[in-house]
């Protein structure tokens, strides 16, 4: 079997499980998660500088509020405000927005399993087309990303791919690790204030959550 017919059945196999995938889910899950993944995609690619400001400026204020910028000294609050670095440079641009558009995926992906959705977008061939046409679109997206993983696993990634992605799982979790200390050794210094605005977006995101699983199912009438 040449190496071309390997690539076209890797590829429809590929398709296969995004279209059983669709299928399950039904058509309407699929055309929101479609067209939030394409229109979420181009407006960071064309747009992204407004969010890109919106974290500095998300960083600057937590610099500020760190310092006592909501207290009387706001001589030593002004200083670290104009001392504060960007949290996101030119070198990481990049990897913000693309960390933003998977987290805005997920969550789109996650919030349309809602089970009140069933009815709206029953199983059938056009969820089946859809998710395919989902698999291609991330296809188009991810494909040049992971081509990377030859390149930083030296070439080992060809000869030994199951090893080379254990390694990469090490490596990931070593970087979350050290990513979670210093987000806390960041947070070990805030103030009162600080902790307070974080813990009540924390209730509101939980609260957005959990909003309506409380509610007992009713019962068939007999």
């Amino acid at each position: 079997m040449t190496l071309d017919s390997q690539v076209l059945i890797a590829f429809l196999l590929y398709l296969f499980f995004w279209g059983w995938v669709g299928y399950r889910r039904g058509a309407v899950r699929e055309i929101w998660l479609l067209g939030i993944t394409v229109l979420t995609w181009v407006v960071l690619q064309e747009r992204g500088t407004i969010l890109v400001r919106l974290a500095n400026f998300g960083g600057k204020f937590v610099a500020l509020v760190t310092a006592g910028g909501l207290s009387d000294d706001s001589a030593d609050a002004l200083q670290a405000l104009a001392d504060a670095p960007d949290v996101v440079t030119t070198e990481n641009e990049a990897g913000f927005l693309f960390l933003a558009w998977a987290i805005i995926v997920v969550i789109t992906y996650i919030a349309l399993t809602d089970k009140r959705l069933d009815k709206r977008s029953p199983k059938g061939g056009f969820g089946f087309l859809f998710g395919a046409l989902n698999g291609l679109v991330f296809a188009a997206i991810l494909l040049p990303i992971l081509a990377n993983l030859v390149e930083i696993s030296s070439g080992a990634f060809v000869e030994a791919p199951l090893q080379s992605l254990v390694d990469l799982g090490i490596e990931f979790v070593t970087r979350l690790f050290n990513f979670l200390r210093g987000f806390w050794e960041l947070l070990t210094p805030v103030s009162g204030p600080a902790w307070f605005v974080l813990v009540t977006l924390l209730l509101i995101f939980a609260a957005f959550t959990l909003r309506g699983k409380g509610k007992p199912s009713e019962k068939p009438k007999s």
